[in-house]
């Protein structure tokens, strides 16, 4: 389980919450939704350690990661992020993503080879190993994300829009592509997104972020009244 406890965040004068509790239930999916610059965002990068809090705690497993005097880093955290803005290497081909990160976390041995297979052929890849980003399309791109997220086996794996550079007619590609990790695995994940229509069928749980407040709902997206809690 990944808890916030207290959290708070300002930029400048910016405050984007004060006093945020929240829990996120271990092997489960959680929809995070809320409009643009609501702090979806930096939520996940708070949890990731790419941001520290202001005050408060987070806990991953009941284990503080981050505290007034104590902020463990990233790496040491067990969690995968698949940024928004995809974050590829243009001078790395589909290979070359999938080997640095391998190299990164002491995992280029033997088998790291039959692993690579394993992952690309999980999201589609196979086959197209010596290709650069450049000449993959967009959803090609958002498959590689997914996969160097998936390099390294972590329990935790974070999602940010991560249909957002995605033409329409690829976002069920894409989106089926997370729903069968979430059925193959124990993953504990969570999906930042601000259209709530394109989680369906995905989300164990369901927050709204709005002017600084996380309500929570429980299995469905939809209160009594139509709306998002």
């Amino acid at each position: 389980m990944i808890e916030l406890v207290g959290l708070a965040k300002r930029y400048g004068d910016r405050i984007l919450f004060e006093n945020l509790d929240a829990s996120f239930p271990e092997g489960k999916t959680t929809v995070l939704v809320g409009p643009s610059g609501s702090g979806k965002t930096t939520i996940l990068r708070l949890i990731a350690g790419f941001e520290k809090p202001d005050r408060g705690e987070i806990r991953i497993g009941k284990t503080p990661v981050s505290a007034p005097r104590f902020l463990a880093p990233p790496h040491r955290r067990g969690i995968n992020m698949v940024f928004q803005n995809l974050a590829l290497w243009p001078h790395l081909t589909i290979r070359g993503h999938i080997r640095f990160v391998f190299k990164a976390a002491g995992m280029l041995d033997g088998n790291h080879r039959d692993r690579m297979r394993v992952i690309l052929s999980r999201v589609g890849l196979d086959g197209l190993e010596d290709r650069y980003p450049s000449r993959l399309s967009g959803g090609e791109q958002q498959r590689l994300a997914i996969a160097r997220a998936l390099a390294v086996p972590r329990p935790i794996l974070l999602l940010d829009e991560p249909l957002a550079h995605v033409h329409a007619e690829l976002k069920t590609d894409i989106l089926n592509l997370i729903k069968t990790l979430k059925a193959d695995t124990n993953l504990t994940m969570i999906y930042v997104t601000h259209h709530i229509e394109e989680t369906e069928g995905l989300g164990d749980c369901f927050y709204r972020l709005e002017d600084g407040r996380l309500k929570k709902a429980g299995s469905d997206t939809k209160s009594s009244d139509g709306g998002v809690q």
